[in-house]
């Protein structure tokens, strides 16, 4: 794989919790990473929700195994910078050695 295919800015961010001093929470998104990555968007479906069409997107994202440390896990958000869109990380597989492969759908 060549490392000039890796042109695409990914933020990786979580979810997090954070007291309120009244007994609550305070919900908040935290960067945990921001990433180089080949980006491939893989599928895209037509849905009707609420009587409105939905573009559900899928995508793709190949990273080096050294920038994906132990603090990406399923479930973080990402935000490519070429894309208006959130995607939830459904996957993590390692490809090979040296590479991962992470894929997502879009979020609403």
């Amino acid at each position: 794989m060549n490392i000039g295919e890796f042109r695409d800015r990914v933020a990786i961010k979580r979810l997090t919790k954070s007291a309120d001093g009244f007994g609550g929470f305070t919900s908040s998104q935290s960067t945990v990473a921001t990433i180089w990555a080949k980006l491939k968007f893989t599928d895209g479906d037509m849905s009707f929700a609420n009587d409105k069409r939905q573009l559900n997107k899928g995508i793709e994202l190949i990273i080096r195994k050294n920038t994906a440390t132990a603090n990406i896990q399923v479930g973080d958000v990402l935000f490519p910078e070429r894309d208006n869109n959130q995607y939830r990380i459904n996957t993590i597989l390692e490809l090979d050695l040296y590479y991962f492969s992470i894929k997502g759908n879009r979020t609403a």
